[in-house]
């Protein structure tokens, strides 16, 4: 520890510290300096440790099996039976460990993938539908106006227009409603 804290005065003592590399240099000493305090006061055994908790393996693979499985008309009845739990146990996990239901994970997904064909292909919009697991475009293009706020052609238009990439990404929740909603004064 004391070779840090030398190494760190003398650091001090030769740069500008005014250039971004340097600060950052500064930052990680410090941050090495203080890592050593940390071992030297207190002992490994009783150290302060930031963890993330725990998922549990049925939770990851239930999330997993979800987002890789968008492409199919599952439900969540089917999900539920894929894993030998209830629809209601299936839930429960979901809103534990990703605050969202296991529709809102699917639907994710499927969103997701359908904004990604509409902006990279020139596939039909019955044919994404298809690929992101309905069988029906019209309820397709209901979930999707939904989710995004803009039909699936509209989206399309918009993203070969040059306009910010945020209002394609993220779900209508995100956006203000007002400004997706806006209607034209009378005159």
């Amino acid at each position: 520890m004391y070779y840090q804290i030398i190494e760190l005065i003398t650091f001090l003592e030769t740069i500008n510290p005014q250039m971004t590399s340097n600060k950052l240099k500064i930052i990680g000493l410090l941050y090495n300096l203080l890592a050593e305090i940390n071992l030297e006061l207190i002992p490994p055994s009783t150290s302060i440790r930031f963890t993330l908790p725990e998922v549990p393996q049925l939770a990851q693979n239930i999330r997993h099996y979800l987002k890789t499985n968008y492409h199919l008309p599952i439900t969540i009845e089917e999900v539920a039976l894929h894993f030998g739990i209830s629809r209601s146990y299936l839930f429960q996990i979901c809103k534990k460990y990703f605050n969202l239901s296991p529709k809102q994970i699917l639907l994710e997904s499927r969103m997701a993938q359908a904004a990604c064909l509409l902006r990279s292909s020139q596939l039909k919009i019955s044919e994404i539908s298809e690929q992101v697991g309905y069988r029906d475009t019209f309820q397709f293009s209901k979930m999707f106006k939904n989710y995004f706020g803009h039909s699936p052609s509209q989206y399309r238009i918009l993203s070969d227009e040059t306009i910010d990439d945020s209002v394609l990404t993220l779900p209508i929740l995100y956006h203000e409603k007002s400004l997706l909603n806006t209607k034209k004064p009378n005159v």
